[in-house]
C-alpha cells in the first residue's frame, strides 16, 4: 500500500492546488495556497508537453469563467510580484514570460470581477443509484470514486492528464448517461481526492492495474465501456489493448496520436520528466507503447470524438485511432479540446449510440 503524502509532491501538483484555490474548488481540503507558493510553482506547468499544457490552461480558463470568483483578480498582484521575484532568483526556471500569462489569465479568462457572478454548480443530490466514496487498492492506495445510474454495460470515464475524474466531468455529462446505464469515474492516484502515490516512474501498466482494481472493487461486470478525454483517451486505449475481451466499447475524446520523436524533442528542450507531473507518469513511455501498438486491438466498437476548435490537424491526427477496431468511427463535434464541457449533450448522445440506446 502506498504511503500518504504530506503536501504537494511536485510543482504541478501545487499548481493544481493554486488552481483549486482560484476557483474555490480546492481538492486538498482547506489548505491555504499562498501567493509565494503560487508564484514559485506556477511556472512548472510549462514542463508539460505543449499540447497537454494548452489543454490544462484551457480547462483552467473554462472553469474560472464558469465560477468567476472575485478573489482571482484580487490575488493576481501578489502572485505577479512573487513570480518576478522567483524568476530573478531562479534564472531559467521558466522558459516563458509567465507575467504575460498571468495577465492574460486576468484579462482573457478572468471575466468580470462583479460579485454577482453565477454560483458554482451544486453537487448532485444523492439517490439510490448515485454513490460516491473511497476504496482501497494495492496498486494506487485510497481511491475516490463516483458512480451514477444503473444498468449495463457500465461506462468508466478516465480524466485527462493530472486531472481528477470527480472534478473534470460534471452532471451535464453524467445525467444523460446515467439515465440509460451505470457511469463511473474516479480520481487516479495523485489527483483530486486520491492522495496516495507510489514514488516511482509510472507507466500504462500502473494506470491499467489501478483501473482494473477499481472496476473489480466496484463490482462492475464485463463487458464495459472505457472512455477517456485527452491523455485519458490514450490511457483507455492502452488498457483496452490489455483486456480487449472485457470491453463492450471504447470512446476516445480528443485523444492524440503523439509522435515519440517530437515528444522526446519537447522533453529535452523543456526539461520535463515523469517527476514533474502529479501522477508520476512517464508520458514518453506511454507514447512509445501506443505508437508501437499493433492494430486492430479488438472487434468491439470504437468511437473517436474530435473537436472543431482545437489544435490544427487534430482531425487527421486522431483519425489514426479508427484503426483500433474494424467497427470504428470518427465524429467531429463542435467545441474545444474540452468537449465534455463544451458539448456534453452531444458527447453523451454519441456515447449512448455506441451502446445502441
Amino acid at each position: 500500500m502506498a504511503a500518504k503524502a504530506d503536501g504537494p509532491r511536485s510543482g504541478l501538483e501545487a499548481l493544481s492546488l493554486w488552481e483549486g484555490a482560484l476557483i474555490g474548488m480546492s481538492t486538498r481540503g482547506s489548505r491555504h495556497v499562498s501567493a509565494a507558493e503560487s508564484a514559485r510553482l506556477v511556472v512548472n506547468v510549462w514542463r508539460l508537453p505543449p499540447r497537454r499544457r494548452a489543454a490544462w490552461w484551457s480547462d483552467l480558463c473554462y472553469r474560472q469563467l464558469r465560477a468567476r470568483p472575485s478573489s482571482v483578480q484580487a490575488s493576481l498582484p501578489a502572485v505577479v510580484t512573487m513570480v518576478l521575484s522567483h524568476r530573478l532568483s531562479h534564472q531559467g526556471a521558466a522558459r516563458v514570460p509567465v507575467i504575460v500569462i498571468l495577465l492574460a489569465f486576468a484579462a482573457g479568462c478572468g471575466g468580470s470581477t462583479d460579485d454577482k457572478s453565477e454560483p458554482s454548480t451544486p453537487p448532485p443530490t444523492a439517490s439510490p443509484t448515485n454513490r460516491a466514496g473511497t476504496l482501497e487498492t494495492d496498486a494506487g492506495g485510497t481511491i475516490h470514486y463516483e458512480c451514477f445510474g444503473a444498468g449495463s454495460p457500465a461506462i468508466i470515464l478516465e480524466a485527462g492528464s493530472d486531472s481528477a475524474g470527480s472534478e473534470q466531468y460534471s452532471t451535464s455529462l453524467f445525467d444523460p448517461l446515467a439515465a440509460e446505464t451505470t457511469v463511473c469515474t474516479y480520481d487516479r492516484p495523485g489527483t483530486g481526492q486520491s492522495p496516495d502515490l507510489p514514488d516511482h516512474r509510472r507507466t500504462l501498466d500502473d494506470v491499467c492495474e489501478v483501473q482494473g482494481q477499481v472496476i473489480d472493487a466496484l463490482d462492475i461486470p464485463s463487458p464495459y465501456v472505457l472512455a477517456g478525454q485527452s491523455a485519458g483517451g490514450n490511457m483507455v486505449i492502452g488498457c483496452a489493448q490489455r483486456h480487449p475481451d472485457r470491453l463492450a466499447g471504447l470512446v476516445v475524446i480528443e485523444g492524440y496520436h503523439d509522435d515519440p520523436r517530437e515528444m522526446r524533442k519537447e522533453s529535452r528542450e523543456e526539461g520535463y520528466t515523469w517527476e514533474d507531473n502529479p501522477e508520476h507518469l512517464d508520458y514518453l513511455d506511454i507514447t512509445d507503447e501506443l505508437d508501437g501498438m499493433r492494430m486492430p486491438i479488438g472487434t468491439f466498437p470504437v468511437l473517436v470524438l474530435t473537436a472543431t476548435d482545437a489544435d490544427p490537424g487534430n482531425v487527421k491526427n486522431q483519425k489514426y485511432w479508427v484503426g483500433l477496431s474494424s467497427t470504428s468511427r470518427q465524429v467531429v463535434v463542435d467545441g474545444s479540446h474540452d468537449l465534455h464541457d463544451d458539448n456534453p449533450a452531444v458527447i453523451a448522445s454519441e456515447m449512448l449510440s455506441l451502446l445502441g440506446t
